[in-house]
């Protein structure tokens, strides 16, 4: 008897549809991910801008060593 060695294309198409279906999901996740994070940046990035504008105008007119300075 003879051994064959090797993949048959049935297992070969069966593995390439199961990569296909799995790098789907992947993308579709990824692409999830990266729109959620692009909006908690935007919201980290206003709240940021809002933050220091508050500390700006809390020192406007803060005298450090004794004379006065705009820190900003």
């Amino acid at each position: 008897m003879q051994v064959k060695a090797g993949f048959t294309l049935m297992e070969l198409m069966v593995a390439v549809a199961c990569a296909s279906v799995l790098a789907l999901a992947v993308i579709g996740s990824y692409s999830a991910y990266r729109d959620v994070f692009a909006r908690c940046v935007e919201s980290y990035g206003r709240e940021s801008v809002e933050l220091l504008h508050e500390l700006h105008e809390a020192t406007k007119n803060v005298r450090l060593g004794g004379r006065h300075e705009n820190r900003f």
